[in-house]
This record gives structure tokens, C-alpha cells and sequence, in this order.
């Protein structure tokens, strides 16, 4: 029985002449997936690795009996749900893209399974640490459960640091809500309603990439919020940091990578290298979204000796990576998809890649079990903290440095 989003034919018309994509036959999506699958496995290293192309084709027809695929939402969808099947337990990287997504008015914090708001728009700042109740009249828990089967991940911090940066259209995907939505609504506990319009422009929430170096106490905090940095700029940290540990102003050092998606390890090593060469005392501090290049800095940093706190890191060290330079465009219904080519391991030395599907085959099997990043103290941010705008993890780094 497949399951139909209702809409009307006017605006469903519409629909289809402002979106890239739109209604097909099954035949048409089923020929757009299968494309999917063989240029993925064109850069893949072994992209049937967690589970095999029959389950695949099977699952593929199971969705296309069971899911509509009238729009390029639902369409988006299944596509992802696919990704997700492919990727298993290894794979966080690999996804489907809107082209022009809108941004939501809102970032969330996911804590005990339950969706508050931490921060908004001024429009909506009167409902910030409000928790979510529903959209659209959809409870917060279908919610969560379809999304859940959405993302990719095998990580529940990265899963839910996703919540906290939703897109229109990854709601506008869900099956239990309405592809046509002019508008959702947000209802939080106090039974307000936040009105939020699909095609407005939102302006994002406090991001802030840029790099800071200061003194909090006796400490030097640095606070590293994407690993997309030149060698130079990093060079220029190195030395900042060197002027502060000739002058003996600081007893320890403080890397904040939470929040960190991650972008180029390689920048990121030269600290850890200072670190080590002149026995710095040193704390990093990470979370669900301390993701891919950031995960390996973090287990760089804990080879030269760092103190590792706060929540989970988004990711294991044993995973597929790298995202592919192009993206891999559906014919039909042109959905972008970037799939990954190269495997990541630990080792006692440090993170290893493999290249290759042949260099894959030959890599012995203890180096392809899942390992993950042991915190020396795990620190869960709560509510409270976030009303009482607290810190508790980097608090807990000061207190200890006072001890």
C-alpha cells in the first residue's frame, strides 16, 4: 500500500514549476536509484560493505511499494533512507543535498529524547528553552522517529547534534507532513504556536567561525570552530600561544572543537605536535557535532596527552570518509548526492587511510572493527544549564585547574 501526501492539484502544479524534480512513474525513480548505486560504487572503496546489493534492491523495491514518491520530498526521502541502508554503522558521511535549502528559524538541543528550543530569530526568541510538542499538528516523537530513519549516523551525539540544524525542506520530507506546506507550525509546551514560512529567507543563528585565542583565568582558550584553516593561520595561532608560554600567563591549555565539522585534520596536528614537543598541559573539549576531520584531531590531540571532556563525539574513528569532489546528480529527479572513497582506522601511531578497493581487500579485519573515542570525563549539557547560559564542561575544566 503506498502512502499518499494529500495536496491539491493547483498547488501541486505549481509545486512542480518551481522545484527541480517532481512527480514520476516508479519505473523512472526506480531507474534514478539504481544510477545512484553504480556511481557510488564507481569511487566507493567497498560500498556494499555493511550490507549486500540484494538487500539493497529489495529494500529499494520495498520503499517504492510502501513510500510515495510524488514530489522531490518524498523523492529526497527514500533517496536518503537509501543512504542510510547503504552506509550502516561506517558511513556518516555520505548524503543527499537540496540544492537551495532554507534555513529554519531555530536551532534545537535533543535532551533526554525531547526537542527544546535553545536558540532563535528575534521573532521567536520569547519561546527560546520552550520545549517542541509538534508540527503541523505531527507529534515531536513521529517526528524524531522519521528523521531518525533519515540520517545517517551511528553516533546518538551526532544524531542529535543534527536536530540543532534542520532545514524547511527536512521537515517538508517527512512522510507524515504535507510536501505543499505553505507554512509549519511549531507548537511548543506553553501552547504557543511559532508560524514559520517554507519560502522565506531565515538568516542563520549565531554562527560564528571564526578562530579566538584568550586568557580565562590561568588558562588559554582556543576555540576551534571548523577545521577550514590555512597552514599560515594556524602558524600565527602557534605563535600567539608561544608569546603566552614565554611570558608563563597561562598553567593550561583549552581547545574547544565542539560544534566542529570538521574540513582539513592536517592544520590542526601542528598544535598537537606543539603540545607534545614542549609538554603543554591541555584540555579538549568536544561534543556530538565534533565530526570528521575534528574526531581525528580530537584523537591526535589525546595521543600527545590532552584531557578529552564533555558529550560524545559525533563519530568513530574506524569509518568511510571524504567526501567526493563532484556531486552525483540523479537524472530525473536531480537530486545531488556526494558519496564518500576512502576509509579511516586508528592505529597506535595514528589515523591510517586506505584508497583504494584493492588496498581495502588486503587490509587485515582488526583494523576495520569499529572503535570509538574514550572521554576522560563525559559532561552532558542539560537544560538548566542552557537557561542559566552556563558552560558546565569547560567549567569543569577551570574548577579542575583550580584544585
Amino acid at each position: 500500500m503506498v502512502i499518499r501526501k494529500k495536496r491539491n492539484n493547483f498547488s501541486f502544479l505549481c509545486y512542480n514549476l518551481i522545484i527541480d524534480g517532481g512527480y514520476m512513474d516508479k519505473n523512472t525513480f526506480k531507474s534514478d536509484l539504481l544510477y545512484l548505486l553504480d556511481e557510488l560504487d564507481k569511487e566507493h572503496i567497498c560500498l556494499y560493505y555493511s550490507v549486500t546489493k540484494k538487500e539493497i534492491l529489495d529494500y529499494i523495491d520495498y520503499l517504492l511499494d510502501n513510500l510515495s514518491y510524488e514530489t522531490i520530498y518524498d523523492q529526497m526521502y527514500i533517496v536518503r533512507l537509501i543512504i542510510k541502508k547503504l552506509a550502516g554503522e561506517y558511513d556518516q558521511h555520505m548524503r543527499a543535498d537540496f540544492s537551495i535549502p532554507h534555513i529554519l528559524p531555530f536551532n534545537f538541543k535533543v535532551l533526554e529524547n525531547e526537542l527544546y528550543l535553545v536558540d532563535s530569530i528575534d521573532e521567536f526568541s520569547h519561546l527560546v528553552y520552550k520545549r517542541l510538542i509538534s508540527i503541523n499538528g505531527i507529534s515531536t516523537d513521529k517526528i524524531i522517529d522519521e528523521l531518525d530513519k533519515s540520517i545517517t549516523y551511528n553516533v546518538i551525539g551526532y544524531r542529535n547534534s543534527f536536530f540543532s540544524r534542520l532545514y524547511i525542506e527536512d521537515i517538508l520530507m517527512l512522510p507524515s507532513i504535507e510536501s505543499d506546506s505553505k507554512v509549519l507550525d511549531f507548537k511548543f509546551d506553553n501552547g504557543e504556536i511559532a508560524t514559520v514560512n517554507v519560502d522565506k529567507k531565515y538568516p542563520f543563528i549565531n554562527i560564528n567561525n571564526n578562530y579566538s585565542l584568550k586568557k580565562i583565568d590561568n588558562a588559554l582558550y582556543l576555540k576551534f570552530p571548523t577545521c577550514r584553516i590555512s597552514t599560515d593561520e594556524i602558524k600565527e595561532l602557534i605563535v600567539k600561544i608561544k608569546v603566552f608560554k614565554e611570558r608563563e600567563e597561562f598553567d593550561c591549555l583549552i581547545i574547544d572543537l565542539r560544534g566542529n565539522g570538521g574540513g582539513n585534520d592536517a592544520p590542526l596536528k601542528l598544535i598537537a605536535n606543539y603540545i607534545k614537543d614542549y609538554r603543554i598541559k591541555s584540555y579538549t573539549l568536544v561534543d556530538g557535532a565534533t565530526f570528521s576531520a575534528a574526531a581525528i584531531n580530537a584523537f591526535d590531540l589525546k595521543m600527545v596527552g590532552t584531557t578529552l571532556v564533555g558529550e560524545e563525539i559525533g563519530e568513530s574513528l574506524t569509518n568511510f570518509g571524504n567526501l567526493t569532489k563532484d556531486y552525483i546528480v540523479l537524472p530525473n529527479s536531480n537530486i545531488h548526492v556526494k558519496g564518500t572513497y576512502k576509509f579511516f582506522y586508528p592505529t597506535s601511531k595514528g589515523i591510517n587511510v586506505v584508497s583504494t578497493k584493492k588496498d581495502f581487500k588486503k587490509l587485515d579485519d582488526k583494523y576495520k572493527k569499529l572503535l570509538f573515542i574514550t572521554l576522560d570525563k563525559v559532561i552532558n549539557t542539560t537544560i538548566f544549564d542552557i537557561k542559566k547560559h552556563e558552560d558546565p564542561v569547560l567549567k569543569y575544566v577551570l574548577e579542575e585547574e583550580t584544585r
